[in-house]
């Protein structure tokens, strides 16, 4: 009955870790959408490609959180099946919860890799997010020259 206690706070702590992940995903989503409308509106080809494949690591982020919180509906499926054989007997309840450690254990390991690669869905949506503003900047420096020069255009030609 302890061991139960122990994976349902285990599983609230999971449970948390996961709103706070899935809440994450959902803002840099929200902000990735801005990103994609603002670089749309007229950007170079370069930049939308770098806008895609942010949209592509917060798909893969999305993907991540969706693989966590489907982890998190099976361990609380077999900590229902634990408390439920743990009434039983003590000896059932001992082999039970060997048996639900090692579940555990094995869908912390998935746990840990799908929170790998949400942090790489971030990584790679942090390198596009850069590679945005850096296009961007670039193409507001090639606006500025183009109308220095057209400026200049126009002065050498009033001055002829």
């Amino acid at each position: 009955a302890a061991r139960v206690v122990e994976l349902e706070r285990a599983w609230e702590c999971e449970k948390a870790a996961s709103a706070e992940s899935s809440a994450a995903a959902q803002r840099l989503e929200a902000e990735l959408r801005r990103e994609v409308e603002a670089a749309l509106d007229g950007l170079s080809a370069e930049k939308a490609a770098a806008v895609a494949a942010a949209a592509a690591a917060a798909a893969s982020l999305a993907a991540a959180v969706a693989r966590a919180e489907e982890l998190d509906r099976t361990l609380v499926a077999e900590q229902a099946s634990a408390a439920e054989a743990a009434e039983a007997s003590r000896l059932r309840e001992m082999g039970l919860q060997q048996q639900l450690q090692l579940s555990s254990e094995g869908l912390s390991t998935e746990k840990t890799a799908a929170a790998a690669a949400a942090a790489a869905a971030a990584a790679s949506l942090a390198a596009s997010t850069a590679r945005v503003n850096e296009l961007e900047q670039a193409l507001n420096a090639e606006q500025v020259a183009a109308a220095e020069a057209a400026a200049g255009a126009q002065q050498r030609e009033a001055q002829l």
